[in-house]
């Protein structure tokens, strides 16, 4: 017995159209210069250098592709993670048109062209760097955290895209612990230029994290043994990652502390445990992310519940 189509649908089981690989590299590397995007559109000027052999005005800076510096490394990591994680959505969407070569090319692109800014950024900071040890070992060590953040961002960009959803809700809770960072480099010239409007955007950043990651949680579901485990980890990177990731800033930002690398790791281990169990850090990310979970899953519970069955039409 012939079953009614509807006018103008597509057969079930028409084949979709594959895409190609030349545009599979271009989303790919267009998901890589979103992730950049708060840094070059502030013009790209490679940050003030305090070990520079000689003083340069901010404007006649170098451009680099990655504020080389110091004090930016929770910055670059935000840059590098979200553009990856962009990458691994934009594939996971696609991945029934891909094929295993397009796959490849897509989550392949936008790391090595996150690898070409590190290395621009690395020569074109080596290149006004005095020929000495502790110019050798900054410039080292921003070339290290870049790398680390390139990896995270790599793995964070394959589980979204490859994984099931226990999986992915791990790789997107990385993104979301990499997102205010990135927002707050994208609004942060307007705020210095006076704009009234992002002041408020600003003092909410520090939520888009839970936010984010209690709505993965919700997407993924927790109806399997796998998928209570990916939220629970979730949960668990959300309360390390950020005091982590403050703790190295924090360290890695002082050039006192760069001269003694004991000190250094010392103090680091102190800003985490402070980060770690402080009621207004770690503790308030998690809490809200697992309000938001719980209200996410209540709200597609009750979508699923109501959604008429095919079966009894």
């Amino acid at each position: 017995m012939m079953t009614e189509r509807r006018i103008g649908s597509a057969p079930a089981d028409a084949p979709r159209r594959e895409v190609p690989l030349w545009a599979a590299a271009l989303l790919s590397l267009a998901a890589a210069l979103v992730g950049l995007l708060p840094w070059l559109v502030t013009g790209a000027r490679l940050p003030e250098q305090e070990l520079w052999t000689r003083p340069v005005p901010a404007g006649d800076m170098p451009i680099a592709l990655l504020p080389f510096s110091r004090y930016a490394l929770t910055q670059i990591f935000a840059l590098l993670i979200v553009g990856t994680a962009v990458t691994g959505v934009v594939a996971r969407g696609l991945r029934t048109r891909l094929s295993r070569r397009g796959l490849a090319v897509m989550l392949g692109t936008a790391p090595l062209v996150q690898a070409i800014a590190i290395a621009q950024a690395a020569l074109v900071t080596n290149a006004g760097l005095p020929a000495d040890a502790e110019a050798a070992g900054y410039v080292t060590g921003l070339v290290g955290a870049s790398l680390l953040s390139l990896l995270i961002g790599g793995f964070a960009g394959a589980l979204i895209a490859l994984s099931p959803r226990a999986g992915a809700v791990i790789g997107l809770t990385l993104a979301a612990i990499a997102a205010p960072s990135w927002l707050s480099a994208l609004f942060l010239p307007s705020a210095l230029y006076g704009y009234g409007w992002s002041l408020p955007v600003l003092s909410f950043l520090p939520l888009v994290t839970s936010l984010l990651t209690g709505i993965a949680i919700a997407w993924a579901g927790i109806e399997t043994a796998g998928r209570i485990g990916g939220a629970l980890a979730s949960l668990a990177l959300l309360w390390i990652v950020p005091a982590a990731v403050t703790a190295i800033a924090a360290a890695g930002g002082s050039r006192v502390l760069a001269e003694d690398p004991a000190a250094m790791t010392e103090y680091a281990l102190q800003v985490f445990a402070a980060a770690l169990f402080s009621p207004a850090v770690a503790p308030r990310l998690v809490l809200v992310a697992a309000i938001v979970a719980s209200l996410g899953s209540a709200v597609r519970w009750a979508i699923e519940i109501h959604r008429p069955d095919p079966t009894d039409s």
